[in-house]
C-alpha cells in the first residue's frame, strides 16, 4: 500500500513541498528563499514574507477532513478505505503530572512514526493551501512574467510570500 501511495504522493504533492520527499530537503527551500529575496531586493520589489510553523501538525489532522482530502487528491477509494481501517477505533492516553489517563477515542491526528503519516499530512496541507490560494487574492511574488511563487513548504513549516 505504501508503495502505491508514495507513487500517488509524487504525482499529487505540490512542487512547493520539499518535506518527506526523496531528493529534496530543507536546504533546497532555504536556497530558494534566499534566491527569491535577493531577486526581489535587486529589483527593488516590496516583499512580505510570513513564516508559519504548525504546532502539533500531525496531531491536528482531522480524520474526516483527511478522507475528503485523499479523495480530492485522486487517491483510489480502495486505499482510502484501507487508511480508514487503519485509523478506525484508535485510542490514545495522555500523561499529566506523571500519571496516565484512561484511554481516549481519537478522531484526529496521524500516527507518529508511521511511514504513511507524512503522505497523509502533506495531502491535507496541500489541499488546504490550494483552496486558500485559489479562493483568495493572494498573488505571491512575481519571479518571471508568466508566474509567481506564493509559498514554500518543508513538512509543517510554511513560508508565504506577498508583494505588498
Amino acid at each position: 500500500m505504501l508503495r502505491h501511495l508514495i507513487k500517488a504522493r509524487e504525482e499529487q504533492t505540490r512542487e512547493n513541498q520539499a518535506g518527506f520527499r526523496p531528493g529534496r530537503g530543507c536546504m533546497d527551500q532555504i536556497f530558494t528563499l534566499r534566491q527569491v529575496l535577493e531577486h526581489r531586493y535587486t529589483f527593488r520589489r516590496p516583499t512580505m514574507v510570513v513564516f508559519l510553523d504548525l504546532k502539533a501538525a500531525f496531531d491536528s489532522v482531522d480524520h474526516e477532513v483527511l478522507w475528503q482530502c485523499l479523495s480530492l487528491k485522486g487517491v483510489p477509494k480502495k486505499y482510502i478505505n484501507l487508511v480508514k481501517a487503519l485509523y478506525s477505533n484508535t485510542t490514545g492516553r495522555a500523561r499529566a503530572y506523571g500519571e496516565l489517563s484512561s484511554e481516549l477515542i481519537t478522531s484526529s491526528g496521524v500516527r507518529q512514526g508511521c511511514p504513511l503519516s507524512p503522505f497523509l499530512f502533506n495531502c491535507v496541507a496541500d489541499v488546504l493551501l490550494e483552496i486558500t490560494f485559489s479562493s483568495s487574492r493572494f498573488p505571491g511574488v512575481e519571479l518571471l512574467p508568466e508566474g509567481s511563487l506564493v509559498d514554500l513548504k518543508y513538512a509543517d513549516d510554511i513560508v508565504l510570500f506577498d508583494r505588498r
